[in-house]
């Protein structure tokens, strides 16, 4: 009778491959010049108590995460695959790796520029935002060094309004006021673009002085999609012979969370029921997303493809309200004008979005979906 293999072969094996991750570079597919990001850190050296997690979300750039301790294997996988993508046994490496986050200078000016923005936001003004950079090898950390300016709270708003009608309207009920939507603005394509704005002025202040770019605020007001944001992206997309109905081309990409962000697709808004894609299944591309309810009509936003539903495979949206748990499911396909088609499936899953300078990635409280 033949042996099952041990359980200590089998932990001898498992050892061998945490060892071989653990030893492995982590920058081996790095190219001249380029280097991995390998942390961001935030440090506020004037309030000890300010929850750094406030603006870590405004950095453009995130490093790869970690699974355990520090580490995480698919990136030391991916890396396995060296600078030889082409080779069979590479491809099939960095199909299941985690790729390296190249480190972007751009970046980092830009996430300076974001997190300022933010703490003027949270009214934090004249706040000193700086940058540094450590290099290591083949890794960089950055440092964002942040010191608050002074906190500026509103303590009473009052309103000029001209005499007339609207002022008796206006002043009838200023104990809240709100400005709400109704369905009548979906009509409004200008709605949906900054268009619209709401100007403020500060007269007055309990404060020595006040800067004169500090005394008013236009805000602008822009509808958007509810679907709006970024999401996960996994599927499959499968190449047909027309006549023959034989399968050219087979490649599969599972739903995998956390995700890169070059993985990650990119809705906007179009239109009260419309929002368009940054990609069609693995390649660069925009699709026009249509909701009618939970159900879903695909176009091509350029024209260049016609896009076409697969028979019994709908394109739907599951109805989940919060955002953590809401997925789209597509199902379409187009001809390549050589013979062969192009079937595609691709699923989504909700990851985050930025609204009114909130970077939302979940919400629990059902009630705000309503």
């Amino acid at each position: 009778m033949r042996k099952k293999p041990s359980f200590c072969l089998f932990a001898a094996t498992v050892m061998a491959t945490a060892v071989l991750s653990f030893s492995c570079s982590t920058t081996r597919v790095l190219g001249d010049g380029q280097f991995r990001l390998a942390d961001n850190k935030v440090v506020v050296d004037n309030d000890r108590k300010f929850n750094t997690k406030e603006i870590e979300s405004y950095i453009k750039q995130k490093p790869n995460s970690y699974i355990i301790f520090g580490w995480n294997p698919f990136l030391n996988i991916y890396n396995w695959s060296g600078k030889n993508a082409d080779k069979g046994i590479n491809k099939f490496l960095r199909k299941i790796g985690t790729a390296p986050v190249v480190y972007q200078p751009s970046q980092v000016e830009a996430s300076v520029e974001n997190i300022n923005r933010h703490l003027e936001y949270l009214g934090y003004y004249g706040s000193d935002v700086r940058s540094e950079v450590r290099v290591n090898g083949k890794r960089v950390t950055v440092t964002y060094s942040v010191t608050l300016g002074r906190r500026y709270r509103i303590g009473n708003v009052s309103f000029a309004v001209p005499d007339g009608e609207f002022k008796e309207d206006f002043y009838a009920d200023t104990a809240a006021v709100s400005i709400k939507a109704t369905s009548a603005i979906e009509e409004d394509a200008n709605a949906f673009k900054p268009y619209y704005a709401l100007g403020f002025k500060l007269n007055k202040a309990d404060v020595d002085s006040v800067l004169c770019e500090k005394s008013f605020e236009i805000i602008v007001v822009k509808c958007e999609n509810k679907f709006f944001g970024n999401w996960y992206h996994g599927g499959k997309t499968v190449i047909k012979n027309d006549a023959t109905g034989e399968i050219v081309s087979e490649d599969v990409y599972d739903l995998v969370i956390p995700q890169v962000d070059s993985k990650v697709y990119s809705l906007t808004t179009v239109d009260a029921s419309t929002v368009m894609t940054d990609k069609i299944g693995l390649n660069a591309g925009k699709l026009l997303l249509k909701f009618n309810g939970n159900d879903i009509t695909i176009t091509s936003a350029d024209g260049s493809k016609k896009i076409k539903p697969i028979a019994d495979q709908p394109n739907v949206y599951n109805g989940a309200k919060l955002l953590q748990d809401r997925r789209l499911t597509l199902n379409y396909c187009f001809s390549n004008g050589d013979g062969t088609t192009t079937y595609i499936t691709d699923y989504l899953q909700f990851r985050n979005r930025i609204r009114d300078g909130v970077n939302e990635w979940q919400d629990e409280n059902e009630k705000n979906y309503e």
